[in-house]
């Protein structure tokens, strides 16, 4: 199976309509190009490219292996003042960035 370079778009499904199928493509390439503006920034995870085959978007993007930061916070049970403002920090930097 030959994969592509992201953006021409895979063929229509049977009974797709031009016009779903035209904001599909559109859709998946905007979302790549907000990957590819973000990408390098701390906190973010890294894209590293897209590929499509027939009738997929393969995006690559580094493996973030740490898990979620919800089921960090429930198994530590408590966090001291300044190991909270760090991580709140964090999350607030990337909303700087997605804002800007």
């Amino acid at each position: 199976m030959a994969s592509r370079p992201c953006g021409g778009g895979g063929p229509r499904q049977p009974g797709q309509g031009a016009h779903v199928y035209l904001w599909r493509v559109v859709s998946e390439l905007r979302e790549i190009q907000i990957m590819q503006h973000f990408s390098g920034q701390p906190n973010i995870v890294e894209f590293r490219g897209a590929l499509e085959d027939n009738s997929n978007v393969h995006v690559v993007m580094e493996l973030c292996s740490g898990g979620e930061l919800f089921d960090r916070i429930i198994a530590k049970g408590h966090y001291t003042e300044w190991s909270a403002a760090t991580i709140c920090r964090a999350v607030v930097n990337v909303v700087n960035i997605c804002a800007s």
